[in-house]
């Protein structure tokens, strides 16, 4: 369990809770009516808001009352658990559906917001040139194991990335000459563009970072990714970075005392090691079965080592995932899903009020009849990354990719702990092992600034935004990139 206040919150500060916990809807509304939206949020001795509450004790109206004064779906109670979680291991689908849709749609207008408003007002106008593979001293393993060469280059809010991966077929990878256009100032159906040169097609990609439309085009990928949640165990993971360490990398025998130099691209670069960065896993599955579960918790590290993102489903996961559950009907208003088992708790089978919020309850009594089945793990993760001195990039602008990389978590003491430990200079190589036998590597080669960030008036989290702070004009060395990079070509046609 994470670790919760101690020390009882005053019963007169949990109003809404009350009202929840006693299955009071018509004075929950007429309460919600007299505050400010979005301020129904409090938690209480056990890190539970009033939404999590009413979705653990089935209190369908209540969760109603709630979602509509702007109750947010994403926060852990003390023991780490989302109200989507709770409502996942419930069964109660209809609600689960619910609360996923709005958590989806505002992850995705955060992202949004933080790559094409923050992130790009922040970064010079630049022409960089990358590479990435993954490689394997296992012979066989390496041989379908990818990699590529790309080049983007950044003016203003526009982005275009050249790359030559276009996918995988026949025991292959498929090669070509590509290029996507991501235009800040576009639709969000509009704002990513992929160009395929030699046949000179075009084709809008539906953007991952665009809020997300239940559309007649996007149903399919819907209904299979609602169908793997909901059949899969609930996951829950924290980062510690209290020991987090930097230390340089030497070369040479016995211990030699020369640091370890990285000849990359253009770049000599020092080269470090961060490590003990830990990831903690708790996993609930009591509403999957077991042998469904067993193949889900082999796959637990795997998420982790590869970035923190769900592996690729296999067919057969896919098809069991299929018949396990059927997810709801997309539409424009949330359709209710079919398989609900969970129903509204009597406030008889509860104990007492005062005794809840009291925080005398123990753990098995909180859950308020739900048993949960929580396996943990923990992850200890070190890359080793290289530095150059001579490449201009402040620190926060590019630890700000964090927020891209969970826009639900609040990652202020991470990135902190992060610009306090590591070296002067530009990491333009990292290395990490994603699988025991598998290890990534990301070069940046060259890198030549065209024009200083944007002036940006946007107030951040962590502190003064680094673009109203001097620049020294002699870093800006390349050539102003054409504005015609950034569009579709006029001879190009759709696919």
């Amino acid at each position: 369990m994470v670790e919760v206040n101690d020390a009882s919150v005053p019963s007169e500060n949990l109003c809404l809770h009350r009202y929840v916990y006693m299955d009071e809807p018509e004075l929950l509304k007429r309460f919600l009516q007299t505050m400010r939206f979005g301020s129904c949020n409090a938690q209480d001795t056990y890190g539970n808001t009033p939404l999590h509450l009413a979705v653990m004790l089935g209190r369908s109206d209540c969760i109603e009352h709630l979602l509509a004064h702007g109750a947010r779906v994403d926060i852990r109670n003390g023991w780490g658990w989302t109200p989507i979680d709770e409502a996942i291991c419930r069964k109660n689908s209809t609600v689960a559906y619910k609360l996923w849709h709005i958590m989806r749609t505002s992850d995705q207008e955060k992202a949004e917001r933080l790559f094409f408003e923050d992130f790009l007002t922040k970064v010079p106008d630049a022409d960089i040139d990358l590479e990435w593979e993954l490689h394997s001293w296992v012979p066989f393993v390496s041989r379908f194991l990818p990699s590529d060469k790309c080049r983007v280059r950044k003016k203003g809010n526009r982005v275009r990335v050249d790359m030559s991966l276009k996918g995988f077929q026949d025991f292959g990878w498929l090669r070509g000459d590509i290029s996507f256009l991501l235009d800040g100032s576009r639709l969000f159906d509009e704002k990513v563009v992929m160009l395929d040169h030699d046949q000179k097609l075009y084709e809008c990609v539906t953007s991952q970072l665009a809020p997300f439309q239940l559309s007649e085009v996007d149903s399919a990928q819907f209904d299979l990714e609602w169908s793997l949640i909901a059949s899969s165990p609930v996951i829950a993971l924290r980062i510690l970075h209290d020991n987090i360490s930097c230390v340089p990398n030497y070369s040479g025998w016995f211990n030699s005392e020369q640091q370890k130099v990285d000849q990359v691209g253009q770049y000599r670069a020092k080269s470090f090691t961060l490590s003990n960065i830990v990831v903690e896993s708790q996993s609930r599955h009591e509403h999957v079965c077991e042998s469904k579960y067993s193949n889900a918790l082999a796959n637990i590290l795997g998420l982790l080592h590869s970035s923190l993102q769900a592996p690729p489903p296999t067919p057969d996961a896919l098809s069991e995932a299929s018949e396990s559950s059927t997810p709801p009907s997309p539409s424009t208003t949330p359709a209710a899903p079919t398989r609900t088992r969970s129903s509204s708790t009597s406030s008889a089978q509860l104990p007492p009020w005062n005794a809840y919020c009291s925080g005398s309850l123990k753990s098995k009594a909180l859950f308020f009849g739900c048993n949960p089945a929580v396996k943990r793990k923990s992850l200890n993760i070190s890359f080793s990354v290289s530095f150059a001195e001579d490449v201009f990039f402040p620190v926060h602008v590019y630890l700000s990719l964090l927020d891209l990389l969970a826009p639900r978590n609040d990652l202020t003491a991470l990135r902190e702990a992060l610009a306090s430990k590591v070296p002067p200079g530009f990491p333009v190589q990292v290395e990490a092992a994603v699988f025991p036998t598998v290890t990534a590597k990301l070069r940046i080669t060259r890198i030549e600034y065209t024009q200083p960030p944007m002036l940006c008036h946007h107030e951040l989290d962590w502190g003064t935004c680094p673009c109203s702070q001097a620049v020294d004009p002699s870093v800006f060395t390349g050539a102003e990139l054409d504005d015609d990079l950034f569009f579709i070509p006029l001879d190009y046609s759709p696919a």
